[in-house]
Order: C-alpha cells, then sequence, then structure tokens
C-alpha cells in the first residue's frame, strides 16, 4: 500500500465487561477486530465518496486506489485495520508541496488542444511513450511536439515536460479517516459485542435443550 496513516482508536473495556458480563471477555478480540473492519471499510467508502470533489475523477480507477485491509482478532490486544492509498501520486496530495518522479524522469502534461476521450483519459496515441515512438516526433528538454504533414503544417505541440510539478494538499484524507473513526469505531465495536455475544447465548440454549 503506496501511503497508510495511523488512527488511534480507544474503548473502555472494564466498563464493556461490566455492561455485558463475563462472556463480554471471550468475544471481545472478535468484536474489537470486527469493529474496526467495520469502520475501515465506511472510512474507504467515505474517502471514495469525497474523491470527486477534491480531484477530476475521470476513471474508476482513481476510487479503487482507495483500499483497506481488515482487522484481525488474532491480534488482540494490538488489532488494527488499514485504510490507505495504492496510487503514490494521489497519496502524495495528502502534504502537497513541489514532488519529482521516483525515476527522476519528467513529468509530461499534456496542451489543452488534446482531445481526451469519453471518460476523459488521454487517447493512446498521444500517450508520452507512444507519440516518441513516431518518427515525426521532437523532444526537447522542455516539450514533445509532432510535425506537420503537407495537410497540416508546422509543428504541434503535445506535452510540457517538467522535472517537478506543484501538489495542492488537497486528498483530505487523514482528516476523514480520523473524524470517522473516532466517531464510528464504538458503535460499530459494540453492535458486533452485542450480537456475538446473543449469538454465544443462543447457542449454548440450543445445546441445553
Amino acid at each position: 500500500m503506496a501511503r497508510d496513516f495511523k488512527v488511534n482508536v480507544k474503548t473502555n473495556a472494564r466498563e464493556l465487561k461490566r455492561e455485558f458480563g463475563r462472556l463480554a471477555k471471550s468475544q471481545l478480540p472478535f468484536a474489537i477486530a470486527a469493529g474496526l473492519t467495520d469502520t475501515a471499510k465506511e472510512a474507504r467508502e467515505k474517502v471514495r465518496k469525497d474523491l470527486p470533489n477534491r480531484f477530476t475523477v475521470r476513471s474508476r480507477r482513481v476510487l479503487s486506489t482507495v483500499v483497506f485491509e481488515p482487522a484481525s482478532k488474532r491480534d488482540f490486544p494490538r488489532s488494527k485495520a488499514i485504510v490507505g492509498i495504492r496510487d503514490k501520486f494521489i497519496a502524495r496530495h495528502e502534504k502537497g508541496g513541489r514532488v519529482r518522479t521516483e525515476t527522476g524522469a519528467r513529468f509530461a502534461i499534456p496542451f489543452r488542444f488534446v482531445k481526451r476521450t469519453a471518460t476523459g483519459r488521454i487517447p493512446a496515441r498521444f500517450k508520452p511513450r507512444k507519440i516518441r515512438s513516431k518518427p515525426n516526433t521532437i523532444t526537447t528538454e522542455d516539450e514533445i511536439q509532432r510535425k506537420g504533414t503537407k495537410r497540416t503544417r508546422g509543428v504541434r505541440r503535445i506535452h510540457f515536460l517538467r522535472q517537478s510539478i506543484n501538489l495542492r494538499p488537497k486528498l483530505g484524507f487523514l482528516s476523514t479517516v480520523s473524524i470517522l473513526a473516532r466517531h464510528r469505531f464504538k458503535p460499530n465495536m459494540e453492535t458486533r459485542l452485542r450480537k456475538a455475544i446473543k449469538d454465544t447465548e443462543l447457542r449454548a440454549a440450543r445445546r441445553a435443550r
């Protein structure tokens, strides 16, 4: 996962044991792990829902970059669920700032005249790697250009080339997940605990018949 951010959530185990009795102790590892997993799912969906308000989402691939890993009761009392961003470039928008490519290559930024597909993507024929393979392509220090034909004379500028770009901190991932975790973990965990205790009592009653 490209980036994940730690958000601490706490619960009062003693208070829960008093409320639910002895069964709470045996069911707490499951309830906490399930509550964390439920909260992580909600956080993932909240971040996905907010992305179109923060970015121009041209493909559902952008939404699928927000993922989570479930918690396990085997890790109790250090159970954790992780919500993260798989796409490194999108994750960089959390803090923003000036960024460079990891390989040292330059960013290719298309000129406005480059028409996009119906889904908003750059057509394959205008992708930097594809267009550079054409014999009528000129690559300068700052641009990728294409020579005109007999019908379209002159030179068409296809991409800017930049060593670095400045990103605005607009992801809002940490604040979104933190607020949701603080408000949703406890009710999610208590719901899971009540259900686990009820199911345990029902199984015990069936065995006693």
